[in-house]
């Protein structure tokens, strides 16, 4: 169940480089040979509704997947040299173009309510990615934690500091009783906020780590630099 949301990413992905190969499909070639009943141009070996198998590409429509990526495939590290260099530049701009169109849906599809309530899932996520995935030190994280402890513990003393303070100030129990009722709410509602802008931007991170590293692990398995 942890995996599930990087599953569905790279599913999503791999729905979406369909219309990569589909752009690939129909980009002219350079020597404007070749053209079609339209008049217009097509990469040459390429039939009109499907990618020649001596390409090394996919079919439009074709799911990416360990059955239909095979030796030859764009994607394997056995591929050629000329299939790797083919679109290699297009491949490169619309990966990144898909990636962050996720992540824009992803970090959007995340509404206040369950930001608030994943927020401790959220942290103790990105603690596991940032140490195991990244490889940062605990001692790192160790930091990150004691400065929130810090920060909590500095506003509760604030508000109990102001509380003490305002019920000496005040005269009466019904003032003293409505000031701390008060005080209360302004602390929750704070509170709330802290959570709600820490888990957003704690999506925003693990979102971002995650598909570095994925990007990084693609580049590296296919023998593309960056």
């Amino acid at each position: 169940m942890r995996y599930s949301f990087v599953c569905q990413m790279l599913v999503n992905i791999a729905n979406d480089l369909d219309s990569m190969l589909t752009d690939l499909h129909e980009k002219k070639p350079r020597d404007g040979s070749n053209t079609n009943h339209q008049g217009q141009q097509q990469v040459p070996g390429f039939k009109a509704d499907r990618l020649a198998p001596e390409q090394g590409l996919l079919a439009p429509g074709t799911l990416l997947s360990a059955d239909t990526l095979g030796k030859d495939s764009f994607f394997s590290s056995t591929g050629s040299a000329s299939c790797r260099q083919h679109g290699d530049a297009l491949l490169r701009r619309k990966l990144i173009n898909i990636l962050s169109c996720r992540i824009q849906t992803c970090c959007s599809e995340f509404h206040f309510a369950q930001l608030a309530a994943a927020a401790a899932v959220v942290i103790v996520v990105k603690v596991v990615v940032v140490v195991i995935v990244v490889g940062v030190s605990a001692a790192e994280v160790v930091v990150v934690v004691v400065i929130v402890v810090v920060v909590v513990v500095v506003v509760v003393v604030v508000v109990v500091v102001v509380v003490v303070v305002v019920a000496a100030a005040a005269a009466a129990v019904v003032e003293v009783v409505v000031v701390v009722v008060v005080i209360a709410v302004v602390v929750v509602v704070v509170v709330v906020v802290v959570i709600l802008v820490a888990s957003a931007a704690t999506v925003v991170v693990v979102v971002v780590v995650g598909v570095e590293y994925w990007l990084h692990k693609l580049y590296k398995e296919e023998g593309v630099s960056l």
